[in-house]
């Protein structure tokens, strides 16, 4: 029998206030990123975990521009479907409109915004009852940690809990975008209420796992930046014009 084509997604909706005004004109993972466009990175990061099928969540005003830049996914050696959202309601709302794509598969999920130059994952993750979640060290890649999800950690190294722009920070490590779901996740969100903000929250699905014994931290990886502020975004280009400038075009 032949195997299973390994599925990923991207969450690439949201309004992008904190990259306006530009994204008064685009979304934001279709703005470049130097000279490549935001959204060419996680589909990178994806391939090369073995993704070959990929998901795009993005609002539906949206979906036009992305069928016009990105397309099938024939250009980037992959296939590319798309799902889109209503409006503005969270990151887990937008892992929900993934449930058929995956089928039976677990998610793996990264966020449109964020740049890594490689994730490395046990090949347990992509079978067992937990949820896996990127973390990295925070003010290492000039990020305050008050600013972003922090786990706290067991003395076995699991994640106990996410805690979202922590006023005291339990530790200098962030929940970086890259996570693998079990499939009950949908279930989950289902039931999930929205935040304060009106939306569903990411963050909330990762404490559950984590409250529940079952989130465990991806260290093996590099992350470059979340490229969804002005600043950030003007540093991933600095960064993305240095390799150019080297003659590599790898992420």
């Amino acid at each position: 029998m032949a195997s299973l084509k390994r599925k990923g997604a991207i969450l690439a909706g949201g309004t992008g206030t904190r990259l306006m005004p530009l994204t008064k004109l685009i979304n934001k993972h279709l703005l470049p990123v130097y000279d490549r466009l935001m959204v060419t990175y996680p589909i990178e990061t994806l391939k090369k975990t073995g993704v070959t099928n990929i998901c795009i969540v993005t609002g539906a005003k949206d979906l036009s521009d992305f069928r016009r830049f990105v397309g099938d996914g024939s250009e980037y050696e992959v296939e590319i479907v798309y799902r889109t959202q209503t409006g503005p309601n969270g990151l887990a709302d937008a892992v929900y409109k993934t449930a058929d794509f995956f089928g039976g598969q677990k998610p793996i999920i990264v966020l449109g915004d964020d740049i890594f130059t490689y994730v490395n994952f046990p090949v347990a993750a992509l079978s067992d009852d937990n949820a896996y979640a990127a973390v990295t060290k925070a003010e290492g890649i000039g990020i305050d940690p008050r600013a972003v999800a922090v786990p706290e950690f067991t003395q076995s190294g699991d994640i106990c809990r996410v805690t979202e722009k922590p006023s005291n920070p339990s530790s200098d490590f962030m929940v970086a975008g890259f996570y693998i779901f079990p499939n009950d996740v949908f279930d989950f969100i289902e039931e999930l209420k929205p935040s304060s903000r009106g939306e569903l929250e990411i963050s909330d699905v990762t404490s559950w796992y984590a409250v529940n014994c079952r989130l465990k931290p991806i260290y093996d990886l590099e992350f470059i930046a979340d490229a969804g502020s002005l600043r950030s975004l003007l540093e991933a280009s600095i960064w993305r014009s240095k390799i150019v400038s080297k003659g590599s075009g790898e992420v």
